[in-house]
């Protein structure tokens, strides 16, 4: 009789462990199938380097372009309204070169949205859910249960992010930041103020330009080569105008009679 018994227990316990490592074997397939859908997008948003460099120049275009076109439209002074055109003319063809080049990453998420993308190792919430219902649906063994909660446990600050993204949301909140300043002013404010945020906007360029050539494929870089030479040109354009602006205050405050 204890013989009997003895096999029995030892028959259930041998069922048990084989259907507690039948779905341990399930849930590790499902994992991997949810880290293979969750590391496609991951793949595509990273790009290679010159898609990277490309998107992040794009963004300076993209915004040099808009603000002048705003500029174009407020500016009082016939030489202010003269140079955005230029700089319409000049960066629209680069710009959209480069959002060409970048493709998706240029474009990758609206204003104000966070990345998307994540590495393999990384499993976004909404993606793990489908395991986490399932354990909630499925009765499992305690052992198994504890592993299905610890599965599905997302870090709350993963150890990387898109850095593309990041800058692609930087430059959206730049260019709102920018016009809503620009709205403030008016007259020969505005054109003062538009002709010294170009200034320091292609100075910025001019030092972006020079780190990022040297992270550039030989195609791209010769784009860069030639952007930089186009840059140089345009910042040595806005000190002159920014210049015969302030000459021009300084003319209207001088010839205000004494009394006033």
């Amino acid at each position: 009789m204890r013989t009997i018994f003895g096999f029995s227990l030892a028959a259930a316990v041998c069922v048990s462990s084989l259907g507690w490592a039948q779905e341990r074997r399930e849930e590790r397939r499902e994992e991997r199938a949810v880290r293979r859908e969750a590391s496609l997008p991951a793949e595509h948003a990273v790009g290679s380097a010159d898609q990277q460099i490309a998107a992040l120049l794009f963004g300076c275009a993209r915004n040099e372009v808009e603000i002048s076109k705003f500029a174009q439209e407020k500016a009082t002074s016939e030489e202010v309204r003269n140079f955005a055109a230029m700089m319409v003319k000049d960066h629209t063809p680069g710009m959209e070169k480069l959002q060409q080049l970048a493709g998706p990453l240029a474009s990758a998420h609206a204003p104000g949205t966070p990345g998307a993308a994540v590495k393999k190792e990384e499993v976004r919430e909404e993606v793990r859910e489908v395991p986490r219902e399932k354990a909630r649906r499925e009765p499992v063994a305690p052992r198994a249960r504890v592993a299905v909660e610890e599965r599905t446990t997302v870090q709350a600050h993963p150890a990387s992010f898109d850095w593309v993204s990041v800058h692609n949301q930087i430059a959206d909140q730049s260019l709102a930041s920018t016009k809503a300043e620009f709205q403030k002013k008016s007259g020969a404010e505005f054109d003062r103020c538009f002709m010294g945020e170009q200034i320091m906007a292609h100075a910025k360029t001019l030092d972006e330009l020079k780190v990022l050539r040297n992270y550039a494929g030989p195609e791209l870089r010769k784009d860069i080569d030639e952007t930089t030479a186009v840059a140089t040109r345009h910042l040595a354009e806005a000190k002159k105008i920014a210049e015969s602006l302030q000459g021009n205050a300084g003319e209207r405050v001088s010839s205000k009679p004494k009394g006033e």
